[in-house]
């Protein structure tokens, strides 16, 4: 980002940049996650991805579309640099459905933010699990967040990241912090947006945390609003018109509203259509995972 996107980016935000601090750390990465939602749209219309700085500026600030874990967490890397923080890139893989030796390839980024020579996890592309407070790397305990609690726990050579929820654990992915190089993200980036077993291209996921402590999720053709007491409201989107109207409405995406885009997300709701029509409200403990990769 040059000065005047910097600038750009800091007023959709609404991020006043004061000290490099956690108490700054936090409030940037809460402003971040609430105006730059994750959704995988992109990927299920069959759209590049590039993640060079001048496409993910122009992608997530200038045309609101938001993005997935290596374009929000690299302009968030951006940001960080220029507000002078220590922050680097990190990788890791995701776990499914629980079972921590089916981790796969390398296909998350994440950062490290060192403060006072602390190390800090900041992960704004986790999807409807992202914690949405720095979480400190060399610490087991529980720690809290706006949204939920986590625990980081030692695996092998590195660690895994799980969200709490009373005597249940979520394992979200396992990472080390070895050093990344652009091209390794590039790599990464690659097979998510491309590869044709990847569930980036057949899965539509959203999501967006508020500061108010909800979340906004969607899954194919379940949008879910998460609350902060554990109830959500799940309603069943069945036109394209819907969608476009909970995507920009509850996800702060902006598409522009055309013949060719409305027919595509069509086919791809009837595509995924099942389960009941309508709005329920349903208690829970904590959030529904929505998969990742």
């Amino acid at each position: 980002m040059d000065a005047a996107q910097f600038g750009e980016y800091l007023h959709l935000i609404g991020f006043k940049p004061t000290r490099c601090d956690l108490t700054a750390l936090k409030t940037l990465l809460t402003r971040h996650m609430a105006a730059l939602p994750f959704q995988t749209l992109s990927t299920v219309l069959g759209e590049p991805v590039p993640i060079d700085s001048g496409s993910i500026f122009r992608k997530l600030v200038a045309q609101r579309r938001g993005g997935y874990c290596y374009e929000l967490n690299l302009l968030l890397l951006d940001a960080l640099t220029l507000l002078g923080f220590e922050a680097r890139p990190l990788t890791g893989s995701v776990i499914p459905n629980n079972q921590l030796e089916e981790a796969g390839a390398r296909t998350h980024m994440l950062l490290q933010v060192t403060l006072q020579g602390q190390p800090w996890l900041v992960d704004a592309g986790f999807g409807g699990l992202a914690p949405t407070a720095p979480l400190l790397l060399e610490s087991e305990k529980t720690q809290l967040t706006p949204h939920g609690q986590y625990r980081l726990k030692p695996h092998r050579d590195g660690l895994v990241l799980c969200a709490v929820t009373g005597a249940t654990q979520q394992l979200l992915y396992t990472f080390d912090r070895q050093p990344q190089r652009r091209i390794d993200l590039q790599v990464g980036n690659w097979f998510v947006s491309t590869h044709p077993h990847s569930p980036f291209r057949t899965r539509l996921m959203a999501a967006r945390a508020v500061p108010d402590g909800s979340r906004h999720t969607l899954l194919n053709t379940r949008y879910t609003l998460h609350r902060p007491d554990g109830s959500r409201r799940v309603r069943t989107i069945t036109d394209a018109a819907s969608l476009l109207d909970v995507l920009r409405s509850c996800f702060t995406v902006s598409l522009p509203q055309t013949d060719g885009l409305s027919r595509r997300l069509q086919q791809f709701l009837d595509t995924h259509s099942g389960g009941d029509a309508g709005t329920q409200s349903v208690r829970g403990e904590g959030q529904v995972q929505e998969p990742h990769v």
